[in-house]
């Protein structure tokens, strides 16, 4: 199996593919997810910053946890 068959997808990424929130939100809040990190402030994660705009709901930040550790189960 290839190195990238082997790795889970982002956070971010099934955020998208299951239409919660834009490429461009995404974008958008990796970029200020870099921001904070290049200006001393706390780390944030991305579903933290999609959040805090209100772009995602707690509801759907846990459907992609679920969704990510269902996808990572099955490779084991």
């Amino acid at each position: 199996m290839s190195a990238t068959k082997k790795l889970c997808r982002r956070f971010g990424k099934v955020a998208v593919d299951l239409g919660f929130i834009s490429a461009r939100q995404l974008q958008n809040a990796m970029n200020e997810q870099v921001e904070d990190n290049l200006n001393e402030r706390p780390h944030r994660v991305i579903g933290s910053i999609l959040l805090d705009h209100g772009w995602m709901t707690h509801g759907q930040i846990e459907t992609v946890l679920t969704a990510m550790f269902q996808e990572e189960r099955g490779k084991l």
